[in-house]
């Protein structure tokens, strides 16, 4: 999902890292979200890959933060736009 809202970065949901199985980093943390009195609760961070997203002739190298109550599995905010 592309979240032009999205202003923390590159978001995996704690589902897809459990298949990815990625090695995390970094200490985990809480993010507020748009919706009041609510929140996202950082995981830590993935070292960086590429990814592939259709109609974009190269991959974008990501390095995604999981958090946990993610709706989709993927949330790629404003740097993916730009």
């Amino acid at each position: 999902m592309i979240d032009s809202g999205n202003l923390y970065g590159y978001i995996i949901s704690e589902e897809l890292a459990k298949k990815l199985r990625p090695k995390l980093y970094g200490p985990g943390s809480r993010v507020g979200v748009a919706k009041a009195n609510a929140g996202l609760e950082i995981l830590g961070k993935v070292r960086p890959f590429s990814m592939f997203v259709e109609g974009m002739e190269s991959p974008a190298r990501v390095s995604p933060v999981v958090a946990r109550g993610l709706t989709h599995p993927i949330n790629l905010g404003q740097a993916m736009l730009r």
